[in-house]
């Protein structure tokens, strides 16, 4: 009786402790331009720091399927609310159709950005 008791609740630790796992997702956001290898937005990377700043790092596929990452830095400015960003590759700008990588990830992670 008690072997069907432990039994019982092991299995339903699992199935209720399933349920509590969140699931992080490669989010494919377009091919470089510059490069020519696929980008994905990691969810598992995604800090809103608040409704004018987020943080995310990215997964570059290269063509020999190697993999590269680069993390973002994203925030709104207050004026005339453009969104700007800054990677760890030292690049930084203003977020327009021809920076089409971070248009593409503030769109996935705020909605549209203002386009100019």
């Amino acid at each position: 009786m008690l072997k069907k008791f432990f039994t019982a609740m092991f299995f339903a630790v699992i199935i209720f402790a399933g349920n509590n796992f969140a699931s992080a997702q490669d989010v494919y956001i377009g091919t470089s331009d510059a490069t020519g290898w696929d980008c994905y937005m990691m969810t598992e990377t995604m800090n809103d720091i608040n409704s004018n700043r987020f943080e995310v790092t990215i997964k570059m596929v290269t063509k020999s399927r190697s993999v590269k990452y680069l993390s973002y830095t994203f925030w709104r400015d207050s004026y005339n609310s453009s969104w700007y960003f800054s990677n760890s590759q030292g690049y930084s700008g203003r977020v327009s159709g021809e920076t089409p990588i971070e248009w593409n990830i503030v769109r996935a992670f705020r909605g549209s950005p203002k386009a100019y």
